[in-house]
């Protein structure tokens, strides 16, 4: 049985070589080729994704940071190597990039587009909102331009672009949409607004751009939450924030932080640890006491006063309230709208800068 197996195989093998040979096929066949691929058409080279890699692309650089991250028995500093992103926004070699990114170090190294490689200072950095500023000496280098990030809306499309896990994959391209606007995420002891995308943002990302169909940028890449069970939560610092913050941090090493003067309790702390208060309120802050001397006692606010607005921004609570001064300048007199007796009231309050202290 076995060796009529073995014939049958060997038989089915050569059979088809004998049947062409009878048939006349044992010329040279000609030579098979695949169809050339056709030429790129004019709706792919202009997808917003594929300009926004040609036009943000040049200006996003890799960034290793040689941190001190403690001493040995010996009293030798321990470094490590950390990677990420970062944005060119002038041609004499501006970057902004986030705090996190170049925290600690003893010797950052950006990695242009083009491969070459510079030395960097840091110029200023606000742990506080993320954010620094480094240079590198060059005379000329593509930069990008930042977008007005009050303009986004939910849905259009959002473009990263970055380093993510490292150099290996440097100038990683993903895209999505916005996915919400005005996002107020506690990071650490500060309340920072945020713009959402589902762009995927992964480790390395950090400090590269988020940018808009026209290839403005319109974010800095800063978190994403994860979670087991969550997908695609990414958040970006808004362009109108980071250019507030490079432009302090260019002219003068440190952002110089408003400040209004006021202590505050919002409904959920008032809830949660069974607070009396003089007025019941469902909207706003409650002025639990005012700063003698502050912008907000200059400008007349007052304890019991329910703040509901300050400028555009509207306040519901501790973190609302910290980021709508913050989007403001030292010396900037902003309109406060505030409940007073069950009645609306509007007050002009000049902010003043937050001390040191």
């Amino acid at each position: 049985m076995a060796g009529g197996l073995v014939g049958a195989l060997v038989m089915v093998y050569v059979a088809p070589g004998l049947v062409a040979g009878r048939l006349g096929w044992n010329r040279e066949l000609p030579r098979f080729q695949l169809p050339e691929p056709a030429p790129v058409t004019r709706a792919v080279s202009d997808h917003p994704v594929v300009r926004v890699a040609d036009t943000v692309g040049p200006a996003v650089v890799g960034i290793v940071n040689r941190a001190v991250v403690g001493v040995d028995f010996r009293g030798r500093q321990v470094l490590e190597t950390r990677t990420g992103s970062g944005l060119i926004i002038s041609s004499n070699g501006y970057i902004v990039t986030n705090h996190h990114v170049i925290q600690g170090a003893s010797q950052i190294t950006v990695i242009l587009a083009d491969g070459s490689s510079h030395l960097a200072g840091i110029v200023g950095s606000d742990p506080p909102v993320d954010l620094a500023v480094i240079k590198i000496p060059v005379d000329r280098v593509p930069f990008a331009t930042f977008g007005n990030s009050d303009a986004l809306r939910v849905g259009e499309p959002a473009i990263a672009i970055g380093n993510p896990l490292g150099m290996e994959f440097r100038h990683s391209v993903t895209a999505g949409v916005i996915s919400g606007v005005d996002r107020i995420l506690r990071v650490g002891e500060e309340f920072i607004r945020l713009v959402q995308t589902d762009a995927v943002i992964n480790p390395g990302n950090s400090g590269g751009p988020l940018a808009n169909g026209a290839g403005e940028v319109i974010g800095i890449n800063t978190l994403k939450i994860d979670l087991p069970r969550v997908e695609g939560m990414g958040f970006a610092i808004p362009s109108n924030t980071v250019r507030r913050i490079v432009e302090d941090l260019i002219a003068d090493g440190r952002v110089r932080r408003p400040w209004l003067g006021v202590q505050i309790l919002d409904r959920a702390t008032i809830q949660r640890y069974r607070l009396e208060v003089s007025v019941q309120f469902d909207r706003g802050v409650y002025v639990d006491a005012v700063r003698p001397g502050s912008p907000a006692a200059r400008g007349g606010l007052a304890a019991g006063d329910i703040i509901v607005q300050i400028g555009k921004y509207r306040v519901d609570d501790i973190g609302s309230l910290q980021v709508a001064v913050r989007e403001h300048r030292v010396g900037e007199i902003v309109s406060i709208q505030v409940i007073r007796a069950g009645r609306p009231v509007t007050i002009a309050v000049t902010l003043g800068e937050l001390p040191a202290s």
